[in-house]
């Protein structure tokens, strides 16, 4: 008895569907990552999207603000270490970085950021 779809059908439709799984995850994720970048709506958002656009890890940004509030560095290194361990959260987030975010954050909230703009301006 011979199937009702040709043997060799089922791995284009196998490979199809393959296809559309990948295509959907990408898009998906730069729709996401466009929202998030473009459209930050806390203190960790702002501090992840001027991470981007400066090209600097967040822990160089904390202390940069640590050392524009001339806060020990111990305690940047502390402060840091708390905020990573409870990554996204604003409640870990020191007053100084937050205070930091403050000061330039319309420049950042103009900022648009395209996934395929590697310079973030």
């Amino acid at each position: 008895m011979e199937p009702i779809i040709p043997w060799p059908i089922h791995f284009i439709i196998v490979y199809y569907l393959l296809f559309l799984a990948v295509a959907y995850n990408i898009i998906a994720r730069w729709l996401f990552f466009r929202k998030k970048m473009n459209n930050p709506e806390s203190y960790a958002d702002y501090l992840a999207k001027l991470s981007y656009i400066t090209r600097k890890p967040v822990h160089i940004l904390f202390v940069i603000a640590g050392e524009e509030s001339k806060i020990p560095k111990y305690m940047i290194r502390s402060d840091l270490d708390k905020y990573l361990d409870n990554l996204g959260d604003d409640d870990y987030l020191p007053s100084y970085v937050k205070e930091f975010l403050d000061e330039g954050k319309e420049i950042i909230k103009e900022t648009k950021v395209s996934i395929f703009n590697l310079t973030g301006v």
